[in-house]
């Protein structure tokens, strides 16, 4: 054993004095950086070529013949004499780069990360003097993704060289590159199985890498997110291999013709290993790739200008100075407006035209002059003036409001009326505000609201995502600081304690305009001024009787005493009014018919009721067996019109469904004749503007049993269908024309829809055969928030089954979404939707056609269920998955650069910060805003919104330079888009306050959040949430500057605001600002002495339930 020591003690200097000899003697490396292949500098076009792993800048492209091992190299060969013939003068490069890999951290991470970023370095020194020259790359395999990250880290430099190597690329041609954009989204597996082959096949590591892959691998799955986006400025060409290697199957399979990626995608008839080396010009797979490379290089110069044209276009830089300019005092007072008055006026058709027989209410229409515009005209405090008329039905609270608006119109720019029935009418009021804005802007203001609105779908049909899109679209209108002489009037608004009805109404939103809302009950927010609307006066009464019957010499005493039988209630006097007017009889026979119903018991007819039902009685009866020479309907078609009201059974019947082209196809006529007829008999009475048919319950169920049961079952089969074709026209009109009022008319039919459920219910065999659509008119129903009714038509139409799979998914979807809505737990049913999909999709795999896709809107909407679920029962993991899944159907649905997939990114992104995933977060986030810059006139709110959210992702990530350049990105767009006061501008600037504090620059941030909480303040009000939060910035930034005190004062202060408001300042939010006062009481000095902190926090402990015991160790 000692003699083994002494000779491996002499061997053993040896051996390593040898080994370092050889490598002094070895050639150099020649495999890594750029070589020129072909070319000069004087070249109008780079190409690029990359190898994969295991592969040499050089050998990878050389095709060796086994006999003779002589070698041929087509990118020095081949395509030099090709470019020639096509007058092209191009320069060839290739980059050669080790890749060994240890580990899978080593090869995703370092490997991958380093070479990229190292060809970059070489690319932009080679190119230093023609930075804009076109650029084409050339990938082989893991190349590929080589290529893809090194332009993702291009796109995101700020050094000018290194960044124009993006904006530059203008085509790539990847062979046997895997792309992770063409896995479906059932097998998210597939692309790191993928990987791995590829790993295996260049034996770049050792077996165990193998094993450890995946995880590293769907991590660098989500950090080529970015690529996606910078594809679409990017020709690329895709060749698959289709014979297996020596030892393995294909490595790198072409994925289906749906899931194709780029312009093209062909098959190379070769391995994996040697598709990219070819044997001589007249190869035909070598033509193939050369015909394309050919084409790029034609294309690149016009593509390449593109580029750079809308990166001037979309990507201007921020002025350095521009913000500090704008904060500065200097600056304020040269801060002027660039918009009129006039810019802003507004014309909404929707405001009701002015009832000429308006009478009195010089009380009420007093105080609202007073308070809406005396009170508050210029120049006014910051605030919006806002009113609520309250009282019982029929008190004229509507018409007091619209002849307040029509007196007043030239007061004010705009005046928007809004039917508040429920809260979808309320949304598609502000919906139908926007298309009205659309068309109706004009001067300045249209440039800088335009990019609002118009980023806004406009559509009648909208998604979740896009209505709420919609919504913020039009308040960000109505915030602007210029645009502050708005009127908007809420009327019927009941669901006064819902907060998405709240968000919904400007006031609540709003800082400036005027509001008025109409209600039954009094409003209990605190900013509005409520005003009861009572009866009219006796004098008033008087006035509304003789102008509206032209009894102007009616007696006094008469019209007294039917004043006061009528209660002066203005609705009750004008329906007396209508008919002593339509019937020409006298107010003292009117008192004795009105008197006689009392005595009945019933509300008013219009004769004694014994009396009245038996003249219909025999009128319907003489009509039915055509009786000759007797009363009866002469015309056909006023009898159908009655028996349908008859089915129906509603005192109101909107007039819609009788000129529907399903009912006058059947039964073609002068239907207003009809109408006169049955007025003339007192069966029905028209409304003054010809909306309703009115009839009274009892004349409609007595009249009903004198129908047979066929003439009652043809009368409901006519109601429905009738019913559902005004529907579908409604809808026709209104794709037409976006400006057409349908609020009122769907509120119509979906009443009349309701009615309609009990009809088919009642009908339920014969209604099979009824051209009826359950699932339209369940959605009506749902629109127009009558849920209940929505859920029996949808489960009507599932237990039938008898529509096709997709709409039968459809109704279960939205059967699960309405039960949602009213708090049930749906997770069994969007997973049975969701599997019962994917089930289908797995058995027909093999006979889809190239069109289909996987995945449609209702696995999205079943996603989205469950990730809410998910979000209740704070279960972050699961909701980030759904997440994940979400992007993947719609990519597939969509597109990957559809304003909808970008959504549910963007929310990817959102839900991956709030975890940690900061990395993923960020790449999935720099996606979305590329894509956003990269659009035809790009999406100017969803830009900024971008650059806010990846501002605050950097932030977290510690970088906060980046931070502090995006912010003041979004801020300067706030600033030009919506002004320096708006509450937007401000809560971007917070957050640009919050990038000084991470910063140690306390002082300017403390000035930051003091100017924030003074303008929110005054536009917010200081209870508002968003106040809130910056005061909460403030207090963590006095703990910074060590004044504790001061801290404490601050969030003492908050709790204080947040307890006499729990309505808008959630429990939980609540508790969240006491753990803060907490954290920041544990940081004071003072905080040594238990004694001092238990006196500080003890009513904290007991008030907020915080755990203190648990969170800090203080015992009690």
């Amino acid at each position: 054993m000692d003699t083994y020591g002494i000779l491996w003690g002499f061997i053993a200097p040896v051996t390593r004095a040898l080994r370092r000899k050889q490598r002094q003697n070895r050639p150099q490396d020649n495999n890594s950086g750029l070589v020129q292949l072909y070319g000069s500098d004087s070249a109008t076009i780079d190409i690029c070529f990359v190898h994969g792993l295991a592969g040499d800048r050089i050998r990878t492209w050389d095709w060796v013949d086994e006999e003779s091992k002589e070698t041929r190299s087509w990118p020095r060969e081949f395509l030099p004499l090709d470019a020639e013939a096509d007058q092209l003068n191009v320069r060839i490069l290739s980059y050669g780069y080790k890749s060994f890999a240890p580990t899978p951290e080593y090869l995703t991470q370092r490997t991958l990360y380093r070479h990229s970023q190292s060809l970059l370095l070489d690319l932009a020194s080679f190119r230093k003097d023609c930075s804009d020259r076109p650029l084409i790359f050339v990938g082989h395999s893991l190349g590929g993704i080589l290529i893809k990250s090194a332009l993702i880290f291009s796109s995101q430099d700020k050094d000018p060289n290194l960044l124009a190597l993006s904006i530059s690329t203008t085509g790539i041609v990847f062979l046997g590159t895997p792309h992770n954009e063409t896995i479906s989204s059932l097998d998210q597996l597939e692309w790191p199985r993928i990987i791995a082959n590829i790993v295996d096949f260049a034996k770049v590591g050792n077996p165990s890498l193998i094993k450890h892959l995946e995880n590293q691998t769907l991590s660098l799955q989500s950090r080529l997110q970015p690529f996606k986006a910078l594809s679409d400025n990017i020709s690329i060409v895709s060749y698959y291999e289709d014979i297996p290697t020596t030892i393995s199957n294909i490595i790198v399979p072409k994925p289906s013709a749906r899931s194709s990626y780029g312009d093209r995608m062909d098959i190379i008839h070769a391995s994996h290993r040697d598709m990219c080396r070819f044997s001589s010009r007249e190869n035909p797979e070598y033509k193939k790739v050369s015909r394309e490379l050919l084409r790029l290089c034609h294309e690149s110069t016009k593509r390449s200008q593109d580029n750079w044209e809308k990166r001037k276009r979309t990507r201007g830089e921020v002025p350095i100075d521009y913000i500090r300019r704008v904060q500065s005092a200097e600056a304020e007072g040269q801060i002027s407006s660039i918009t009129g008055r006039d810019d802003f006026r507004i014309h909404d058709p929707r405001l009701p035209p002015r009832n000429k027989r308006f009478v009195g209410r010089s009380e009420e229409l007093e105080f609202l002059r007073k308070t809406l515009i005396e009170e508050f005209s210029l120049p006014r405090s910051n605030t919006c003036a806002s009113v609520n008329l309250f009282g019982p039905v029929g008190m004229g609270k509507t018409e007091i409001a619209q002849e307040f608006a029509h007196s007043h119109r030239d007061r004010f720019t705009s005046v928007f009326w809004i039917p508040a029935t429920s809260r979808q009418s309320i949304e598609q009021g502000l919906v139908e505000i926007a298309s009205t804005l659309r068309q109706q802007l004009h001067g300045p203001s249209s440039k800088m609201f335009s990019q609002i609105l118009d980023d806004s779908p406009s559509s009648a049909k909208l998604s979740k995502d896009q209505l709420n899109q919609t919504l913020k679209a039009v308040m960000e209108w109505f915030q602007s600081t210029e645009n502050s002489e708005w009127l908007v009037i809420i009327d019927g608004l009941e669901h006064v304690g819902d907060h998405d009805i709240m968000r919904c109404i400007p006031r609540t939103t709003c800082s400036h305009g005027h509001c008025i809302i109409t209600s039954r009950r009094p409003i209990e927010w605190n900013f509005v001024q409520t005003h009861q609307i009572h009866p009219f006066s006796p004098e008033e009464s008087f006035s509304l009787l003789k102008a509206s019957t032209g009894l102007s010499d009616a007696n006094e005493r008469d019209l007294d005493k039917l004043s006061r039988s009528l209660q002066h209630v203005p609705l009750a006097l004008n329906a007396a009014a209508s008919y002593i007017s339509k019937t020409h009889t006298t107010v003292q026979r009117y008192m004795q018919l009105f008197q006689d119903s009392l005595g009945a018991g019933k509300e008013k007819p219009t004769t004694s009721l014994e009396n009245e039902l038996t003249r219909i009685e025999n009128l319907l009866r003489n009509t039915i067996n055509h009786v000759p020479n007797a009363s009866k309907l002469r015309q056909p078609l006023s009898f159908i019109i009655f028996q349908v009201c008859c089915v129906l059974k509603m005192e109101s019947v909107c007039l819609s469904i009788f000129v529907s082209s399903s009912f006058t196809r059947k039964y073609p006529g002068n239907m207003m004749a009809a109408i006169r007829e049955l007025e003339h008999n007192s069966l029905v009475a028209l409304t003054e503007d010809q909306r309703y048919l009115i009839t009274k319950s009892v004349v409609l169920e007595h009249s009903c049993r004198l129908l047979s049961g066929d003439q009652r079952q043809c009368a409901s089969q006519i109601a429905c269908e009738s019913a559902l074709s005004a529907a579908k026209s409604l809808q026709e009109l209104r794709e037409e024309d976006k400006s057409v009022d349908a609020s009122f008319a769907e509120c119509d039919l979906a009443a009349v829809m309701s009615r309609c459920y009990q009809i088919i219910e009642a009908n339920i065999h014969a209604s099979h055969d009824w051209e009826i659509d359950l699932d339209l008119m369940g959605q009506i129903c749902e629109n127009q928030g009558r849920t209940g009714d929505a859920v029996k038509y949808y489960n009507l139409l599932v237990s039938r089954n008898d529509g096709s799979v997709s709409v039968t998914r459809r109704a279960k979807m939205r059967l699960a979404i309405t039960r949602r809505a009213s708090g049930d737990d749906v997770r069994a049913e969007c997973e049975e939707l969701i599997q019962a999909n994917n089930d289908m999709l797995s058995e027909s795999t093999a006979s889809m056609s190239e069109e289909q896709f996987l995945g449609d809107e209702v696995d999205v909407e079943a996603l989205k269920l469950l990730k809410d679920m998910a979000h209740d029962q704070s279960t972050p993991e699961e909701e980030l998955a759904i997440s994940k899944q979400i992007v993947a159907v719609q990519e597939y649905r969509l597109g990957h650069n559809d304003p909808g997939t970008l959504d549910a990114v963007q929310q990817l992104a959102k839900d991956l910060a709030e975890v940690g995933f900061y990395d993923e977060a960020e790449a999935n986030m720099r996606r979305a805003l590329l894509s956003y810059e990269n659009m035809a006139g790009a999406n100017y709110i969803k830009t900024t919104e971008a650059y806010e959210v990846l501002a605050s992702i950097r932030l977290r990530q510690g970088k906060y330079d980046d931070a502090d350049e995006l912010f003041n990105r979004a801020l300067h767009n706030h600033l030009e888009r919506l002004g320096r006061d708006h509450p937007t501008t401000q809560k971007c600037w917070s957050q640009l306050g919050q990038v000084y504090d991470m910063q140690g620059r306390f002082d300017v941030a403390g000035t930051v959040y003091d100017k924030c909480i003074a303008v929110l303040n005054t536009t917010q009000g200081e209870d508002h949430p968003d106040v809130l939060r910056v005061r909460g910035y403030k207090a963590e930034n006095l703990a910074n500057r060590n004044l504790y005190s001061e801290a404490e004062k601050e969030l003492r202060s908050m709790l204080e605001l947040m307890e006499t408001n729990k309505g808008i300042h959630h429990e939980s939010d609540r508790r969240r600002t006491a753990m803060q006062l907490v954290d920041i009481l544990k940081k004071d000095p003072s905080a040594d002495d238990t004694t001092w902190l238990t006196d500080k926090v003890e009513d904290l402990e007991f008030r907020y339930d915080l755990d203190l015991h648990r969170r800090i160790g203080w015992i009690y």
